[in-house]
């Protein structure tokens, strides 16, 4: 009994530079055939002032507070503008809000 050749598994498959080379391809075209307009020019947003990060020591009731708070803002801002930049909590924007609130009263601290 003689053994019968199989093909190989190698010989099945394509090359893998053919398959990457037609892939480069069809964007390319894919490219060529889109209309080329300019892109809308992003809100302008205030520019930031500069910022560091700091630890402080807070009642976990007060950073309980802190958190629900900026719960509510992010669903507050998620509501109202869906595919804005709301809906994330921040509660170092809450805590930034109420000291800029403050700032009299922090100015005048001895």
């Amino acid at each position: 009994m003689s053994k019968a050749t199989r093909p190989s598994l190698r010989a099945s498959m394509p090359a893998v530079a053919d398959e990457a080379a037609a892939a480069a391809a069809r964007a390319h075209q894919m490219l060529r055939g889109q209309t080329t307009t300019p892109a809308p020019e992003p809100p302008q947003e205030a520019p930031q002032p500069p910022m560091t990060t700091s630890t402080i020591h807070l009642p976990v009731e007060l950073l309980g507070a802190l958190r629900a708070a900026a719960n509510r803002r992010a669903d507050r801002k998620m509501r109202e503008d869906p595919r804005g930049r709301g809906g994330r909590p921040s509660v170092s924007e809450i805590v930034v809000e109420i000291l800029a609130r403050h700032r009299d009263e922090l100015d005048r601290m001895d």
